[in-house]
């Protein structure tokens, strides 16, 4: 298909419905501004400036739910961190979800 040519009324209407659909859902759109700082280093995570080692005992967040569970770090690669649950499932989160605020990590 050939480009399409947009004008900038058009562009700014597509910015502006995105803009609504992020507030009726209660998500924010994300800025460069608002990513967090997250690294591995060996068995480290590196959270928002914070060394978590693997065995540290979290509670984690959902950021679309707002659900909350304890989890202990089992596991840091370099990208993506393991979690086992207290009911003894795992969860795998990628650090790129880590980075744009999808889950967000608490230290008990």
């Amino acid at each position: 298909l050939p480009p399409i040519a947009l004008s900038d009324r058009a562009v700014q209407d597509d910015i502006n419905a995105i803009y609504r659909m992020c507030n009726r859902t209660g998500r924010q759109p994300m800025t460069a501004m608002d990513e967090k700082q997250v690294t591995t280093e060996s068995d480290f995570l590196i959270y928002e400036s914070k060394k978590l080692e693997v065995g540290t005992n979290l509670l984690v967040q959902s950021c679309s739910s707002q659900h909350r569970y304890s989890a202990q770090l089992i596991s840091v690669m370099p990208m993506e961190v393991t979690l086992k649950r207290l009911d003894g499932s795992r969860t795998r989160i990628p650090l790129t979800q880590l980075r744009n605020g999808r889950w967000l990590f608490f230290e008990k």
